[in-house]
């Protein structure tokens, strides 16, 4: 999970979601380098979507706890 910093909006990475999303062109390192760009320690993680550039950072700066947003689409899910 990850925050989109220009849009102020969660970006999930899973299975389930990503095949909803237009810009699914992320590879496994991009979506690890995007859910770990904590702002105490590294720069943003930059990636260039429809030729502008997003801003993420890691989802722990919105979200105090990622497992009940995991929680939420579970129940979201299952009904």
């Amino acid at each position: 999970m990850t925050w989109n910093y220009n849009k102020r909006e969660p970006r999930f990475f899973s299975k389930r979601t990503f095949n909803k999303l237009t810009d699914s062109d992320w590879s496994l390192s991009d979506s690890m380098l995007a859910s770990a760009a904590n702002l105490l320690y590294f720069y943003p993680f930059v990636k260039k979507i429809d030729g502008e550039e997003n801003y993420y950072i890691s989802g722990d700066n919105f979200a105090k706890s990622p497992a009940m947003y995991a929680f939420m689409a579970a129940t979201e899910l299952n009904g």
